[in-house]
């Protein structure tokens, strides 16, 4: 396991590349009663925790088989309270599935454009985002090979505690999701869940404040039978 002290602010661009050994990365939390629990906060910069691409990886899809070994074997991230962003493709291909903890307390997260393409992370389950970038989720279950993603549930869950405002172009385009809970600080969807083929619900949560629908914003859709 990698421990990293909680003092630390950035991880930068492919600072945990292609690591082989190291199944497990936690960052320490700030204890309550610390004078800078809530104020140092975190960045996973671009490529962050990522392996070299083999070949057959594709931003739109395809099978993801290959005889690369230049992958990474860390299979568990934990996270602190005081995450803040997730940079441009911060988490990316990994030897295997990829559990992604975060800690409960953790608000206001930014998720930049690509932030897990091509990560093998099952479900994404965030406390409480403030921000999205344009494309946000696209390929973020590209790291799974075609079987894995005909057989597996997947699931996007942005947190009652959000307070983002607006689900931008593209931010959902194409995941595996079934189900989607979209959070009540919402006011402006564009075109997010554009061709988002196996979505079947859309749920917004109670005490919705969403006041614009923007154009495709569920274009091909062909699963959707239920908006409530």
């Amino acid at each position: 396991e990698l421990i990293i002290p909680k003092t630390v602010t950035l991880v930068e661009n492919r600072a945990l590349m292609s690591v082989t050994k190291i199944k497990t990365v936690t960052f320490e939390e700030y204890d309550k009663a610390d004078p800078n629990y809530g104020k140092q906060l975190l960045q996973l910069g671009r490529g962050a925790v990522e392996a070299v691409l083999p070949d057959k990886y594709s931003v739109f899809g395809g099978d993801t088989t290959s005889s690369s070994t230049s992958k990474n074997s860390i299979t568990t991230i934990n996270l602190p309270s005081h995450i803040a962003v997730f940079g441009t493709k911060s988490i990316g291909v990994t030897k295997g599935n990829l559990t992604l903890n975060i800690n409960p307390d953790a608000r206001d997260i930014v998720i930049s454009r690509y932030s897990f393409q091509y990560a093998r992370i099952q479900n994404y389950v965030f406390p409480g985002v403030k921000q999205l970038g344009t494309s946000a989720f696209v390929g973020c279950f590209n790291g799974f090979s075609t079987t894995e993603k005909n057989n597996l549930d997947f699931i996007i869950d942005l947190g009652d505690k959000s307070t983002l405002t607006t689900l931008p172009q593209h931010s959902f385009n194409g995941v595996l999701v079934e189900t989607f809970k979209i959070p009540a600080s919402v006011k402006t969807l564009i075109q997010p869940f554009y061709n988002a083929t196996l979505l079947t619900t859309v749920t917004f949560a109670e005490g919705s404040q969403l006041e614009s629908i923007g154009n495709s914003s569920f274009g091909l859709c062909k699963k959707l039978v239920n908006i409530d």
